[in-house]
């Protein structure tokens, strides 16, 4: 008898311990509300707890920008000068005469931002051209003088001056915030002169 009374006391207890730990879980499981909601007045109006932000969703705005050149103007260069050919003092007078091929080509310096295409339509010419031409000089050689012939390249030089070109593409609004120049040469004729010593 004493040990059926054991036996019951036993099962009660688990029992008991069984449902402590499941109804919790049940309870929670039940439950149509989530952490961060609130029940209001006992109706399932819900709330939430996260706070807006202070700060507005920002303007998102487009920026077009580009360079473009906005001032050319034209001037003549030349290199330096080289000696090309000379004579010695003679007791007959006569002739002393150059004639040279060269190849020159169109150059440039400084800063280029445009495009080249864009700098070669703006000029007329392509920037990097080579020229191939024959010249030639001739000079009268007097009694007992020496002669020497120079020759240099003369170009014509451009001094052009590009910006940066920005938009507003919402507003329209233009403004510029960058300039640099280039210096493009263009090959134009070779220039001698004489020197009598």
């Amino acid at each position: 008898m004493k040990n059926k009374k054991r036996k019951i006391l036993l099962y009660l207890l688990i029992l008991t311990i069984s449902m402590t730990l499941v109804l919790p879980s049940i309870q929670a499981s039940a439950s149509p509300y989530q952490k961060g909601e609130i029940l209001i007045n006992g109706t399932d109006t819900i709330t939430s707890e996260t706070i807006p932000a202070e700060h507005p969703t920002p303007n998102l705005q487009g920026i077009s920008s580009w360079w473009e050149i906005y001032s050319k103007t034209k001037s003549t260069s030349y290199g330096p000068w080289h000696v090309a050919t000379a004579s010695k003092k003679s007791n007959t007078s006569g002739t002393l005469s150059y004639s040279r091929s060269f190849s020159i080509a169109n150059s440039f310096s400084g800063t280029l931002k445009v495009p080249k295409s864009k700098l070669n339509a703006t000029l007329g010419f392509n920037v990097e051209k080579r020229t191939i031409s024959t010249s030639s000089f001739s000079v009268k050689v007097n009694k007992n003088k020496s002669y020497k012939i120079y020759y240099r390249v003369a170009y014509k030089k451009y001094k052009v001056k590009q910006r940066r070109v920005n938009i507003n593409t919402w507003t329209g609004q233009k403004y510029y915030n960058g300039y640099a120049t280039v210096y493009p040469k263009k090959y134009s004729y070779i220039q001698f002169k004489a020197v009598e010593k």
